[in-house]
């Protein structure tokens, strides 16, 4: 137990009272708590937007934010229809790889270079399928690009029947808080249709975004 104390303590999750003798809630628990409320706000916010996205592409909706390094699924919602997307591997409070997911790729256009550098040291560039880029070079390339476009586009690289498009939700500082992935079926989610998915995508952000009071120019 002493052990097990001594190690919270280190990492501030409990501190010492010489005076008292006895522990108490260190300053680590209350930033943990306050990073657990700052994503359900995030996730309150947002979930109207998303069920209504849902439902106007019949596309499964995910919502990811940064936390720890990693990309973390903190809201997904279903579509009505096209329930045969339930094979998605992806769960609420897991985390989903940098380099071949929309979220990972819009996270990390938008990291600032600090943080960019500590989410590829925690992804291994695994390749999930025949379209995984594994590329580390490749892949920081190609954010500058997708930053230009403000989306991000999947094309089979995690699951390979999985297409999936992202955009980014700022905050009233221009900062980017969280992404917004449409994802469907590559047989349902087709070339011919992507405008009007891109089309849906670009709203719902916007309006999220406005939300926490982004100004759009």
């Amino acid at each position: 137990m002493l052990r097990i104390m001594a190690s919270l303590e280190s990492e501030g999750f409990v501190k010492y009272d010489e005076e008292r003798r006895k522990y108490r809630l260190g300053i680590a628990l209350f930033n943990l708590g306050n990073t657990a409320f700052e994503f359900l706000d995030i996730k309150k916010v947002c979930t109207p937007y998303l069920k209504r996205a849902a439902v106007e592409s019949q596309l499964l909706i995910h919502l990811a934010v940064i936390e720890d390094n990693r990309i973390i699924v903190i809201d997904k919602v279903w579509p009505t229809d096209h329930l045969d997307v339930i094979a998605l591997v992806s769960y609420v409070g897991g985390s989903v790889p940098l380099h071949c997911t929309g979220v990972g790729k819009i996270l990390s256009a938008y990291s600032s270079e600090r943080t960019l550098q500590k989410l590829v040291a925690h992804c291994e560039f695994e390749a999930y399928s025949a379209n995984t880029n594994t590329s580390r070079e490749q892949f920081l390339e190609s954010l500058p690009i997708i930053r230009e476009k403000g989306f991000a586009f999947n094309d089979c690289e995690h699951e390979p029947y999985l297409r999936c498009i992202t955009r980014p939700i700022f905050n009233s500082d221009g900062k980017v808080i969280a992404a917004v992935s449409l994802s469907g079926l590559k047989d349902v989610m087709t070339d011919e249709k992507l405008g009007f998915y891109g089309e849906i995508s670009q709203r719902t952000t916007r309006e999220i975004s406005r939300e926490f009071g982004y100004r759009i120019n």
